[in-house]
Protein backbone atom coordinates (compact mmCIF):
# COMPACT_ATOMS: atom_id res chain seq x y z
CA UNK A 1 0.00 0.00 0.00
CA UNK A 2 1.52 3.31 -1.09
CA UNK A 3 1.65 6.45 1.04
CA UNK A 4 -1.17 8.17 -0.88
CA UNK A 5 -3.51 5.27 -0.18
CA UNK A 6 -2.45 5.20 3.46
CA UNK A 7 -3.05 8.93 3.86
CA UNK A 8 -6.44 8.66 2.20
CA UNK A 9 -7.47 5.74 4.40
CA UNK A 10 -6.39 7.79 7.41
CA UNK A 11 -8.77 10.55 6.37
CA UNK A 12 -11.65 8.09 6.14
CA UNK A 13 -10.69 6.66 9.53
CA UNK A 14 -10.35 10.03 11.29
CA UNK A 15 -13.03 12.11 9.58
CA UNK A 16 -15.78 9.52 9.18
CA UNK A 17 -15.22 6.24 11.04
CA UNK A 18 -14.31 7.73 14.41
CA UNK A 19 -17.42 9.94 14.35
CA UNK A 20 -19.91 7.11 13.88
CA UNK A 21 -20.97 5.33 17.06
CA UNK A 22 -21.44 1.58 16.96
CA UNK A 23 -25.15 1.01 16.45
CA UNK A 24 -25.45 -2.67 17.32
CA UNK A 25 -25.31 -4.80 20.41
CA UNK A 26 -23.41 -7.88 19.26
CA UNK A 27 -24.62 -11.23 20.58
CA UNK A 28 -22.98 -14.55 19.92
CA UNK A 29 -25.73 -17.14 20.22
CA UNK A 30 -24.73 -20.75 20.90
CA UNK A 31 -27.14 -23.68 20.94
CA UNK A 32 -28.66 -26.50 18.96
CA UNK A 33 -29.41 -26.72 15.24
CA UNK A 34 -32.91 -27.00 13.84
CA UNK A 35 -34.09 -30.17 12.11
CA UNK A 36 -36.89 -30.84 9.64
CA UNK A 37 -39.08 -31.94 12.55
CA UNK A 38 -38.11 -29.39 15.18
CA UNK A 39 -36.87 -25.80 15.23
CA UNK A 40 -34.23 -25.17 17.87
CA UNK A 41 -34.84 -22.63 20.61
CA UNK A 42 -31.72 -20.84 19.44
CA UNK A 43 -33.22 -20.27 15.99
CA UNK A 44 -36.56 -19.21 17.49
CA UNK A 45 -34.80 -16.73 19.77
CA UNK A 46 -32.80 -15.31 16.87
CA UNK A 47 -35.97 -14.80 14.81
CA UNK A 48 -37.64 -13.00 17.72
CA UNK A 49 -34.66 -10.71 18.28
CA UNK A 50 -34.48 -9.80 14.58
CA UNK A 51 -38.22 -9.13 14.48
CA UNK A 52 -38.41 -6.99 17.62
CA UNK A 53 -35.08 -5.21 17.97
CA UNK A 54 -35.42 -2.92 14.92
CA UNK A 55 -31.87 -3.70 13.87
CA UNK A 56 -30.32 -2.64 17.21
CA UNK A 57 -29.23 -6.16 18.13
CA UNK A 58 -27.16 -8.29 15.79
CA UNK A 59 -27.22 -12.04 16.41
CA UNK A 60 -24.20 -14.02 15.28
CA UNK A 61 -23.60 -17.77 15.28
CA UNK A 62 -19.98 -18.35 16.35
CA UNK A 63 -19.55 -21.41 14.15
CA UNK A 64 -20.33 -19.31 11.06
CA UNK A 65 -17.52 -16.86 11.80
CA UNK A 66 -14.93 -18.93 13.61
CA UNK A 67 -15.09 -22.34 11.94
CA UNK A 68 -11.87 -21.41 10.14
CA UNK A 69 -10.09 -21.38 13.50
CA UNK A 70 -11.11 -24.93 14.30
CA UNK A 71 -10.45 -26.19 10.76
CA UNK A 72 -7.16 -24.51 9.87
CA UNK A 73 -5.38 -24.52 13.22
CA UNK A 74 -4.54 -28.07 14.22
CA UNK A 75 -3.94 -27.12 17.86
CA UNK A 76 -7.13 -25.01 18.17
CA UNK A 77 -10.14 -25.99 20.25
CA UNK A 78 -13.00 -24.43 22.21
CA UNK A 79 -10.50 -22.78 24.53
CA UNK A 80 -9.02 -21.00 21.52
CA UNK A 81 -12.51 -19.99 20.41
CA UNK A 82 -13.13 -18.59 23.89
CA UNK A 83 -10.45 -15.92 23.38
CA UNK A 84 -12.13 -14.72 20.19
CA UNK A 85 -15.60 -14.66 21.75
CA UNK A 86 -14.38 -12.63 24.71
CA UNK A 87 -12.87 -9.96 22.50
CA UNK A 88 -15.41 -9.80 19.69
CA UNK A 89 -18.81 -9.75 21.40
CA UNK A 90 -20.93 -7.86 23.92
CA UNK A 91 -22.83 -10.91 25.15
CA UNK A 92 -22.49 -14.69 24.73
CA UNK A 93 -25.80 -16.53 25.02
CA UNK A 94 -25.78 -20.30 25.40
CA UNK A 95 -29.05 -22.18 24.92
CA UNK A 96 -28.65 -25.56 26.64
CA UNK A 97 -30.46 -27.81 24.19
CA UNK A 98 -27.86 -30.04 22.54
CA UNK A 99 -24.70 -32.01 23.38
CA UNK A 100 -22.59 -29.30 21.73
CA UNK A 101 -24.15 -26.53 23.82
CA UNK A 102 -23.51 -28.56 27.00
CA UNK A 103 -19.82 -28.66 26.09
CA UNK A 104 -19.83 -24.90 25.38
CA UNK A 105 -21.46 -24.26 28.75
CA UNK A 106 -18.83 -26.36 30.51
CA UNK A 107 -15.99 -24.44 28.85
CA UNK A 108 -17.34 -20.90 28.95
CA UNK A 109 -18.88 -21.03 32.44
CA UNK A 110 -15.47 -21.48 34.05
CA UNK A 111 -13.80 -18.58 32.25
CA UNK A 112 -13.07 -15.51 34.37
CA UNK A 113 -12.44 -13.61 31.13
CA UNK A 114 -16.01 -14.33 29.97
CA UNK A 115 -17.83 -14.32 33.30
CA UNK A 116 -19.51 -10.93 32.74
CA UNK A 117 -20.52 -11.77 29.17
CA UNK A 118 -22.15 -15.20 29.50
CA UNK A 119 -25.93 -15.68 29.70
CA UNK A 120 -27.25 -19.24 29.85
CA UNK A 121 -30.76 -20.22 28.74
CA UNK A 122 -32.17 -23.38 30.32
CA UNK A 123 -35.62 -24.87 29.83
CA UNK A 124 -37.70 -24.10 32.92
CA UNK A 125 -38.77 -27.72 33.30
CA UNK A 126 -35.20 -28.51 34.39
CA UNK A 127 -34.86 -25.65 36.89
CA UNK A 128 -35.27 -27.83 40.00
CA UNK A 129 -33.55 -30.92 38.64
CA UNK A 130 -30.47 -32.09 40.54
CA UNK A 131 -28.59 -32.63 37.32
CA UNK A 132 -24.92 -32.35 36.47
CA UNK A 133 -25.68 -29.20 34.45
CA UNK A 134 -27.44 -27.47 37.36
CA UNK A 135 -25.10 -28.64 40.09
CA UNK A 136 -21.95 -28.16 38.03
CA UNK A 137 -21.39 -25.40 35.44
CA UNK A 138 -24.60 -23.43 36.18
CA UNK A 139 -23.95 -23.36 39.92
CA UNK A 140 -20.36 -22.30 39.26
CA UNK A 141 -21.42 -19.57 36.82
CA UNK A 142 -23.93 -18.17 39.31
CA UNK A 143 -21.17 -18.10 41.89
CA UNK A 144 -18.78 -15.99 39.80
CA UNK A 145 -21.27 -13.96 37.75
CA UNK A 146 -24.42 -13.68 39.87
CA UNK A 147 -27.99 -15.00 39.49
CA UNK A 148 -28.75 -12.96 36.36
CA UNK A 149 -26.29 -15.07 34.38
CA UNK A 150 -28.88 -17.87 34.05
CA UNK A 151 -32.38 -17.55 32.61
CA UNK A 152 -34.98 -20.34 32.77
CA UNK A 153 -37.25 -20.03 29.75
CA UNK A 154 -40.71 -21.33 28.91
CA UNK A 155 -42.80 -21.13 25.76
CA UNK A 156 -43.44 -17.38 26.17
CA UNK A 157 -40.87 -15.94 23.75
CA UNK A 158 -42.11 -12.40 24.44
CA UNK A 159 -41.16 -12.79 28.10
CA UNK A 160 -37.76 -14.19 27.16
CA UNK A 161 -37.09 -11.27 24.83
CA UNK A 162 -38.03 -8.68 27.47
CA UNK A 163 -35.70 -10.32 29.99
CA UNK A 164 -32.90 -10.33 27.42
CA UNK A 165 -33.39 -6.61 26.77
CA UNK A 166 -33.08 -5.84 30.49
CA UNK A 167 -29.77 -7.68 30.59
CA UNK A 168 -28.50 -5.94 27.46
CA UNK A 169 -29.30 -2.52 28.96
CA UNK A 170 -27.13 -3.36 31.96
CA UNK A 171 -24.12 -4.32 29.82
CA UNK A 172 -20.96 -2.25 29.84
CA UNK A 173 -20.18 -2.30 26.14
CA UNK A 174 -16.77 -1.42 24.83
CA UNK A 175 -16.45 2.00 23.19
CA UNK A 176 -13.06 1.25 21.64
CA UNK A 177 -12.76 2.06 17.94
CA UNK A 178 -9.45 0.26 17.42
CA UNK A 179 -9.31 -1.96 14.35
CA UNK A 180 -8.54 -5.11 16.30
CA UNK A 181 -12.01 -6.66 16.54
CA UNK A 182 -14.27 -8.28 13.96
CA UNK A 183 -17.04 -5.75 14.57
CA UNK A 184 -14.86 -2.65 14.23
CA UNK A 185 -13.07 -3.99 11.16
CA UNK A 186 -16.33 -4.85 9.40
CA UNK A 187 -17.76 -1.39 10.01
CA UNK A 188 -14.60 0.42 8.96
CA UNK A 189 -14.47 -1.63 5.75
CA UNK A 190 -18.06 -0.72 4.92
CA UNK A 191 -17.15 2.96 5.27
CA UNK A 192 -13.92 2.59 3.30
CA UNK A 193 -15.68 0.76 0.45
CA UNK A 194 -18.38 3.42 0.37
CA UNK A 195 -15.73 5.89 -0.76
CA UNK A 196 -13.25 3.68 -2.62
CA UNK A 197 -15.64 1.31 -4.44
CA UNK A 198 -13.22 -1.65 -4.40
CA UNK A 199 -10.47 -2.76 -2.04
CA UNK A 200 -8.12 -5.73 -2.22
CA UNK A 201 -7.52 -8.04 0.72
CA UNK A 202 -3.83 -7.12 0.77
CA UNK A 203 -4.61 -3.44 1.29
CA UNK A 204 -7.09 -4.27 4.06
CA UNK A 205 -4.50 -6.36 5.90
CA UNK A 206 -1.67 -3.84 5.45
CA UNK A 207 -3.73 -0.90 6.63
CA UNK A 208 -5.14 -2.65 9.70
CA UNK A 209 -1.67 -3.83 10.72
CA UNK A 210 -0.43 -0.27 10.25
CA UNK A 211 -3.21 1.12 12.50
CA UNK A 212 -2.74 -1.57 15.14
CA UNK A 213 1.06 -1.43 14.91
CA UNK A 214 1.24 -5.22 15.04
CA UNK A 215 0.70 -8.30 12.93
CA UNK A 216 -2.98 -9.24 12.69
CA UNK A 217 -4.27 -12.79 12.43
CA UNK A 218 -5.94 -13.03 9.01
CA UNK A 219 -8.69 -15.10 10.64
CA UNK A 220 -9.99 -11.92 12.26
CA UNK A 221 -10.20 -10.13 8.91
CA UNK A 222 -11.75 -13.16 7.19
CA UNK A 223 -14.32 -13.36 9.98
CA UNK A 224 -15.15 -9.67 9.51
CA UNK A 225 -15.64 -10.30 5.79
CA UNK A 226 -17.86 -13.32 6.55
CA UNK A 227 -19.93 -11.13 8.85
CA UNK A 228 -20.40 -8.59 6.05
CA UNK A 229 -21.37 -11.33 3.61
CA UNK A 230 -23.92 -12.68 6.11
CA UNK A 231 -25.44 -9.20 6.37
CA UNK A 232 -25.67 -9.00 2.55
CA UNK A 233 -23.59 -5.83 2.41
CA UNK A 234 -20.47 -7.20 0.71
CA UNK A 235 -19.58 -8.60 -2.72
CA UNK A 236 -16.44 -10.41 -3.81
CA UNK A 237 -15.23 -9.16 -7.16
CA UNK A 238 -12.58 -11.39 -8.68
CA UNK A 239 -9.62 -12.63 -6.68
CA UNK A 240 -9.95 -11.13 -3.20
CA UNK A 241 -11.33 -7.76 -4.34
CA UNK A 242 -14.33 -6.53 -2.42
CA UNK A 243 -17.12 -4.01 -2.99
CA UNK A 244 -20.43 -3.08 -1.36
CA UNK A 245 -23.90 -4.27 -2.32
CA UNK A 246 -26.76 -1.80 -2.77
CA UNK A 247 -27.76 -2.59 0.81
CA UNK A 248 -24.22 -1.82 1.95
CA UNK A 249 -24.38 1.61 0.35
CA UNK A 250 -27.89 2.47 1.53
CA UNK A 251 -27.37 1.51 5.18
CA UNK A 252 -24.20 3.58 5.38
CA UNK A 253 -25.88 6.56 3.72
CA UNK A 254 -28.37 6.54 6.58
CA UNK A 255 -25.56 6.45 9.14
CA UNK A 256 -23.80 9.38 7.46
CA UNK A 257 -27.02 11.38 7.53
CA UNK A 258 -27.45 10.63 11.21
CA UNK A 259 -24.06 12.13 12.13
CA UNK A 260 -24.61 15.14 9.89
CA UNK A 261 -22.06 14.38 7.18
CA UNK A 262 -22.81 16.81 4.38
CA UNK A 263 -22.79 16.05 0.66
CA UNK A 264 -19.90 18.46 0.30
CA UNK A 265 -17.72 16.32 2.60
CA UNK A 266 -18.65 13.14 0.72
CA UNK A 267 -17.97 14.78 -2.62
CA UNK A 268 -14.64 16.10 -1.37
CA UNK A 269 -13.48 12.66 -0.20
CA UNK A 270 -14.73 10.95 -3.35
CA UNK A 271 -13.10 13.52 -5.61
CA UNK A 272 -9.82 13.16 -3.77
CA UNK A 273 -9.85 9.40 -4.24
CA UNK A 274 -10.77 9.57 -7.91
CA UNK A 275 -8.01 12.07 -8.60
CA UNK A 276 -5.52 9.94 -6.72
CA UNK A 277 -6.59 6.73 -8.43
CA UNK A 278 -7.44 7.72 -12.00
CA UNK A 279 -6.16 11.15 -12.99
CA UNK A 280 -2.41 10.38 -13.04
CA UNK A 281 -2.93 7.29 -15.19
CA UNK A 282 -5.87 8.14 -17.44
CA UNK A 283 -5.81 11.91 -17.73
CA UNK A 284 -9.40 12.13 -16.46
CA UNK A 285 -10.76 15.66 -16.44
CA UNK A 286 -12.22 17.23 -13.30
CA UNK A 287 -15.68 17.55 -14.86
CA UNK A 288 -15.65 13.79 -15.58
CA UNK A 289 -14.72 13.12 -11.98
CA UNK A 290 -17.52 15.36 -10.77
CA UNK A 291 -19.99 13.32 -12.78
CA UNK A 292 -18.72 10.10 -11.14
CA UNK A 293 -18.98 11.66 -7.69
CA UNK A 294 -22.51 12.96 -8.20
CA UNK A 295 -23.83 9.44 -8.79
CA UNK A 296 -23.22 8.48 -5.15
CA UNK A 297 -24.10 11.72 -3.35
CA UNK A 298 -26.53 11.45 -0.43
CA UNK A 299 -30.11 12.17 -1.47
Amino acid sequence: MNNLNKEYNDRIYNEIYLKIDRKYTEIFLCGGASTNENKSYRDLLKETIIEKSSGKIRVLYPENLFMEILVTKKDSNLLELEKYLAKHSDLICIVCESPGSFVELGVFSTSLELKDKVLVFVNKQYEKKRSFINMGPIKHLRGISGPNSVYYYNDDMEETYKSLIKIIKSLKKSTSKELNTIINISYFLQILLFFKKRVEFKEILEYIEYKCNENIDTIIINSALKLMFSENILLKDGDKRYSLTKKGYSTLKNDLRNIGVQNSKINELRMEYLKMEYYPRHGTKNNDLSECVSQTTLR
